[in-house]
């Protein structure tokens, strides 16, 4: 039995999605594991979760969905209230994530706020340009060969691969302490390593009614009949519909 699952940091993203999404079913959980999904589950992702994690998550079920929002780095990394999340027009886009191993190129960029974290990758990548945030006008620098190397959410992954870049994620064996600054004398305890991850647009979604393929997020009203079903069914390669925001 297919199921609808939400994992979120956001105590009122329930309530959120109740106001924007013809949704039934609803099962929200804090935390989340592989274990817990199955092949026909719808998972909504508002929540940072590790990159191995993701990509498990992926290779189970194609409904895989991203909450995007474009977060002012004075919230980033806050709880959202229900308002907040309308204002800032932030809703699920379907991405796929998988993980590579493609060889570094010479032009790197290091993108991490945390000083341990910084202070590792810089002995590894000595004369790499290092920023704390991506800003928008960042991704000018981003060229075919380019590899960012360090933090990085799956949507901006998801542009980087669009452009020609390649992602490696600072990741580790052992989990790192929440909201604690490790320093560099004490990080490899943790066993910090680089991983590849390439993201890409997910499934599109058919409706039930009329059939018609278009990307939107699970519980959407179809954009040419209004029908709805409460799951859409048979994944589609083609991604040319436009979201709906």
């Amino acid at each position: 039995m297919s199921r609808m699952l939400l994992v979120s940091q956001h105590r009122e993203a329930k309530k959120w999605m109740a106001s924007r999404y013809r949704l039934t079913s609803l099962a929200e959980v804090p935390s989340l594991t592989p274990a817990m999904v199955k092949a026909g589950d719808v998972v909504y992702v508002a929540k940072t979760l590790p990159w191995p994690i993701l990509a498990e998550l992926c290779g189970i079920t194609h409904r895989v969905e991203f909450l995007i929002s474009n977060l002012p780095r004075g919230l980033r990394g806050k709880e959202l209230t229900a308002k907040q999340l309308k204002e800032l027009k932030a809703y699920f886009a379907p991405l796929h994530i998988t993980t590579h191993s493609l060889p570094l190129t010479p032009d790197v960029v290091l993108v991490t706020r945390h000083p341990g974290s910084q202070a590792w990758l810089r002995q590894r990548f000595p004369t790499a340009p290092l920023m704390e945030h991506w800003e928008e006008a960042d991704w000018a620098r981003v060229k075919p060969g380019t590899t960012v190397v360090g933090v990085f959410p799956p949507e901006m992954v998801r542009e980087l691969n669009r452009r020609g870049g390649q992602f490696y994620a600072l990741q580790f064996s052992q989990p790192v302490p929440y909201g604690v600054e490790v320093p560099l004398a004490t990080l490899a305890e943790y066993g910090p390593h680089l991983q590849g991850y390439a993201v890409k647009t997910g499934p599109t979604y058919e409706c039930t009614c009329c059939g018609t393929a278009f990307m939107q997020p699970h519980g959407w009203s179809c954009v040419e009949c209004g029908g709805y079903g409460d799951y859409l069914s048979n994944p589609h390669e083609h991604l040319q519909s436009a979201l709906v925001k």
